[in-house]
């Protein structure tokens, strides 16, 4: 008798799952018997992972591959030295890519109009990755008024901690702490707009929401 996820499974149009849970015995038990079958294979982050990990959903029958990234971005993590040395990090993409740079057929198609950020954070990464070919077309929904900036740099001489901690900050999060003040009096627009603070280190962070607290 089949449960609920095998019902769910033969019946669905488009299966979303990882690489290594692709070839699950949940997936590869009805493969085997026929009951299942993949017609094609759309690898997302095609280059964030290694090319082994990206042949697995072979195993599936599948004979058609599209593979969707970005060899300027992340690499495979691969933590092992002698790995790296013999080339277990690049990508499938990635290989494929060098393969065919100066090919006319060129299995590769890029997408030349990003819509993520604002064409003066777009520049340098267009100049020095993207020789320049990105076309920036930011799209303004919910618009903050007064207009902020596109990005501002604070540098913060002999910032440190009390205690010495290499992981936490606490000038910084001061720092953080009247940006934030000054931004929630400055923006004075109807808009509802969130703002997300990004740190390295989990000690950072805690201290961080310890001190934000009381700021709506």
């Amino acid at each position: 008798m089949k449960c609920a996820e095998d019902i769910l499974l033969f019946r669905s149009n488009v299966i979303c799952t990882t690489l290594n849970s692709c070839v699950s015995s949940r997936i590869m038990d009805p493969i085997r018997k026929d009951q299942l079958k993949f017609s094609c294979c759309i690898i997302d982050e095609a280059t964030q992972c290694c090319e082994a990990e990206s042949l697995l959903p072979i195993q599936l029958g599948i004979d058609k591959f599209i593979l969707v990234g970005d060899p300027q971005q992340l690499p495979a993590v691969v933590c092992n030295k002698d790995a790296q040395k013999l080339g277990y990090g690049k990508s499938l993409f990635a290989r494929i890519d060098d393969n065919f740079k100066e090919h006319v057929d060129n299995p590769i198609k890029m997408l030349y109009e990003q819509y993520r950020m604002k064409p003066e954070i777009c520049e340098y990464p267009n100049k020095t990755f993207y020789d320049g070919k990105l076309k920036s077309f930011p799209i303004h929904i919910n618009k903050i008024i007064p207009e902020l900036k596109p990005y501002l740099l604070f540098n913060l001489m002999n910032a440190g901690n009390e205690d010495n901690s290499a992981y936490k900050n606490s000038e910084e999060v001061q720092l953080i702490y009247n940006l934030l003040d000054t931004l929630k009096k400055y923006i004075q627009s109807k808009c509802n707009y969130t703002i997300g603070i990004i740190t390295p280190y989990r000690a950072q962070k805690e201290l961080l929401i310890r001190h934000i607290s009381d700021i709506r």
